[in-house]
């Protein structure tokens, strides 16, 4: 039994499908979509300060969060798979 809860909580934490959160910042109002990891709770986001093109590879390859990046307050509209 201990075992089948252990291989269940690896299965979703490794296996389950990566999701985005589409966020709209409240300091601009800009909408984004952010990885669902980078979500700190459910009102706020990592945003980090990158150019442009970095920060669109960093979303679609669903990087970690860097703990050093800007934290922002969001409202969130809704999730989103791949």
């Amino acid at each position: 039994m201990i075992l089948d809860a252990i291989f269940l909580t690896i299965f979703v934490f490794y296996f389950r499908p990566q999701m985005y959160t589409i966020v709209e910042f409240k300091e601009n109002k800009q909408v984004e979509y952010v990885p669902s990891s980078w979500m700190i709770g459910f009102g706020e986001t990592h945003w980090p300060q990158m150019k442009f093109a970095a920060l669109r590879k960093a979303v679609s390859n669903l990087i970690h969060p860097d703990l050093s990046w800007p934290v922002y307050e969001v409202r969130v509209l809704g999730q989103a798979g791949e």
